[in-house]
């Protein structure tokens, strides 16, 4: 009994851990909101309804209905393993959601970093699904495999559930490979089309996209190896971090490029690759116009 006691008591004290590594994402999120809101409401609310503008909204909006979500479960007692299984899915469905649309922003802006063409939509849109269709298999396979204990009490929260982590490792592992194709894709048109360019709105595609790569790409890694790795109490340590970077630098990849236009007065024109960019540089690629 007092062996049991012990056990549950470090099983809870990791749990602690991991949400409180996960409080810092949901942090993060409200902090961003907070000090992007006036940019938002300055630079999105004008904006004429586009493509751009609907994933931006539903991105940045649905994560703080995500970040719900996850905290309610995060704090939940006194559910029983049944229930605490079917809220685990729901805030991993809602994981899920919420990077799907992330990403939509980040191959929607390398559509129109490479002008448009249909060959480089229609290559983008069979990776989306490529990749994305394994990763939703293995994530199913994952979520059928998951089960947890019987809570240490009527007030104790749902313990780290058992599963075949090596599912959910293969998807990180996915989301690795689909952030490397893209950011090759992204450094092969910019060295192509833009490599004498001194334009600053090729630079700002370029900086932001390397450092989405940097964090991205950190992060999938870490996350495989923790899925991999790590004992079952930490291999959610990293998830929700990830989840929240996706949304946090892909919606703020759409305000800088919006800032980037309101601010660029030389009126200046410009040709790359036979498309022209005249007074303030109009991309109608991506619907950035100048109010």
């Amino acid at each position: 009994m007092e062996s049991l006691q012990l056990s549950l008591a470090e099983a809870y004290a990791k749990l602690r851990f991991v949400n409180y590594v996960n409080l810092s994402g949901h942090t993060l999120v409200v902090i961003d909101f907070l000090h992007t809101f006036p940019d938002e409401v300055r630079l999105m609310w004008p904006a004429p309804l586009s493509v751009p503008k609907v994933l931006f909204f539903f991105t940045r909006y649905y994560i703080l209905v995500h970040s719900i979500f996850t905290i309610r479960y995060e704090t939940s007692v006194g559910l029983s393993a049944e229930k605490c299984r079917n809220v685990f899915i729901l805030v991993f469905a809602s994981s899920c959601f919420a990077v799907l649309w992330s990403e939509g922003i980040l191959f929607f802006r390398v559509w129109a970093f490479g002008h448009r063409r249909r060959k480089i939509a229609m290559y983008l849109t069979m990776q989306y699904f490529t990749i994305h269709t394994p990763s939703f298999v293995f994530l199913i396979l994952f979520l059928r495999t998951v089960r947890f204990p019987a809570p240490g009490g009527p007030d104790a929260p749902c313990l780290p559930p058992s599963a075949e982590y090596m599912y959910l490792g293969i998807c990180f592992a996915l989301a690795l490979l689909s952030i490397l194709t893209i950011m090759a894709i992204m450094v092969s048109i910019a060295l192509r089309n833009y490599r004498n360019s001194e334009n600053g709105l090729f630079g700002l595609f370029y900086r932001d996209g390397i450092f989405y790569f940097l964090c991205l790409s950190g992060l999938a890694v870490a996350n495989s190896a923790v899925n991999f790795a790590a004992p079952v109490a930490y291999k959610m340590l990293l998830l929700e971090i990830q989840i929240v970077l996706h949304v946090v630098l892909s919606t703020r990849m759409i305000l800088h490029l919006r800032m980037w236009a309101s601010q660029d007065t030389s009126g200046e024109a410009m040709t790359a690759d036979g498309m022209e960019l005249t007074g303030v540089h109009y991309i109608r690629d991506i619907r950035i116009e100048h109010d």
